[in-house]
C-alpha cells in the first residue's frame, strides 16, 4: 500500500496541533462571570481563556470528517497511546463490539469444554482447518476494505507511516546510543503474524516502509511474495527483536542511577512487580507521586 495525493475535504478537518498552539498562545481574560446551572448551581460562565471558550463551543459541533484522525495521529499519540492505532483500525475492519463479542464466544467455548475435556486428533484438525480458513477471510476483508474505502486507506497508510517513522528513529537513537529518547513504538507495533496483523495486514505495510525496495539492492528482481517475505523479516529481526530488548528501559535508568527521571506510568506490570521495592528506597517521593 501507498499513500495517494488527495483532494482538499470538502468539510472541516481538525488540526488538533495547531489548536492546541493557538490555545497555549492565548492569555486568561481576568476571573470569568459567574451563573447558574441549569440545575440552578453556582458556576462560571467561561474557561477565562478566549480560545479554549472557542474550542469548547465550536468543535463539539463540528461535523465529524474521516480524515480528522488520519491528520492527527501523531498530536493524539502525544497524550494517548501508540497501541490506540492498531485497535482502531482493527475495529473498523471487525466491528465496535468485535472485542465483547470475543469475550463472550471464549466464555462459552470454555463452558462447553467441562471439567473432563480431551484432545482428540480429528477435533484438533478440524480447528486447525477452521482458523486457516478464518484468516484466510480476515486478510481479504483487510484488502478489499483498502481497496474500496478511501477513508480507511489513507488512515492505514498514516498508521502505517507512523509506526515505520518512529521505528526508524528508534533504531538510529539506539545505535547512538540514546537510550532515553527511545519512544514505545516498537513496544505497541503489532508482531508478526499477531491477531492484529492477520486481520488488518498492518506489518506488511510497516516492512514496505521500513525497507523499501529501492534501498536495498537485495530486494531487486526478488519475486513480490518472496520480497513481502523478506521485508516482514527484516522487520522482526531487525527492528522488532532489537527495540523490545531496548525497552527493557527500568534496567536503564536503575543502570544509570537515574531514579528520579524514571517515567513509572510507562513501567510495564510485571516490572512494577519485580522493583517496586527498589523503587520505594531509591525514589519513594517521585514513586510514591
Amino acid at each position: 500500500p501507498t499513500i495517494h495525493t488527495l483532494n482538499p475535504p470538502s468539510t472541516v478537518v481538525i488540526d488538533v496541533e495547531s489548536l492546541a498552539i493557538q490555545v497555549a498562545d492565548c492569555k486568561p481574560t481576568g476571573e470569568p462571570p459567574r451563573g447558574r446551572t441549569k440545575n440552578n448551581s453556582a458556576t462560571f460562565l467561561s474557561i477565562g481563556n478566549p480560545c479554549l471558550d472557542f474550542f469548547f463551543h465550536v468543535v463539539p459541533d463540528t461535523p465529524k470528517h474521516p480524515k480528522t484522525l488520519a491528520f492527527n495521529i501523531k498530536a493524539i499519540a502525544e497524550f494517548g497511546y501508540f497501541k490506540d492505532f492498531p485497535e482502531i483500525l482493527y475495529r473498523i475492519l471487525e466491528g465496535p463490539e468485535s472485542r465483547k463479542i470475543q469475550r463472550m464466544e471464549w466464555t462459552e467455548r470454555e463452558e462447553e469444554k467441562g471439567p473432563q475435556r480431551k484432545s482428540r486428533i480429528g477435533e484438533n484438525s478440524s480447528k486447525k482447518s477452521f482458523e486457516e480458513r478464518e484468516e484466510k477471510a480476515k486478510a481479504k476483508k483487510a484488502i478489499d476494505k483498502y481497496n474500496s474505502d478511501s477513508n480507511y486507506r489513507l488512515l492505514f497508510d498514516c498508521v502505517a507511516e507512523f509506526f515505520a517513522n518512529y521505528l526508524k528513529s528508534n533504531i538510529k537513537k539506539l545505535n547512538d546510543r540514546k537510550f532515553f529518547d527511545i519512544t514505545l513504538a516498537a513496544k505497541w507495533c503489532p508482531s508478526i503474524d499477531s491477531s492484529y496483523d492477520k486481520a488488518t495486514l498492518i506489518c506488511e505495510a510497516i516492512a514496505r516502509r521500513g525497507f523499501p525496495r529501492k534501498s536495498e539492492k537485495e530486494s531487486e528482481g526478488l519475486e513480490e511474495a518472496h520480497y513481502v517475505y523478506r521485508v516482514r523479516d527484516s522487520l522482526r529481526k531487525q527492528v522488532l527483536v532489537s527495540m523490545h530488548k531496548a525497552l527493557e528501559f527500568p534496567k536503564l535508568y536503575m543502570s544509570a542511577n537515574k531514579w528520579n527521571s524514571l517515567p513509572y506510568n510507562r513501567v510495564p506490570f510485571i516490572a512494577m512487580k519485580t522493583y517496586k521495592e527498589l523503587f520505594k528506597k531509591h525514589d519513594k517521593e517521585m514513586f510514591r507521586e
